[in-house]
């Protein structure tokens, strides 16, 4: 078809693996004080609202045992995701 560039592999995950890193993230929540975490992540989001220095919030957030993912969580929801411009 004339196309010269080579096809990007898709990278998959294998199930088995899946499966014990979605135990392993269970038993790491179901071990952390959710009343804790949960009020770091909720002063994350009200610091991101009034755009201020969010290191203190995150430091709380992580020191909690709120997740990346979680983290992420709050930021997008506050920010959005960014969208690289289109070029024409």
């Amino acid at each position: 078809d004339g196309n010269d560039e080579e096809a990007t592999p898709i990278f998959r995950v294998d199930r088995v693996l899946s499966v014990a890193q979605q135990e392993r993230l269970a038993s790491f929540r179901a071990s952390r004080d959710e009343g804790v975490s949960g009020a770091a992540l909720e002063q994350l989001r009200a610091e991101a609202r009034i755009e201020t220095n969010l290191m203190e919030p995150l430091i709380e957030a992580v020191q909690s045992y709120a997740t990346v993912g979680e983290i992420c969580a709050v930021l997008r929801d506050e920010f959005g995701e960014y969208t690289p411009p289109t070029v024409i």
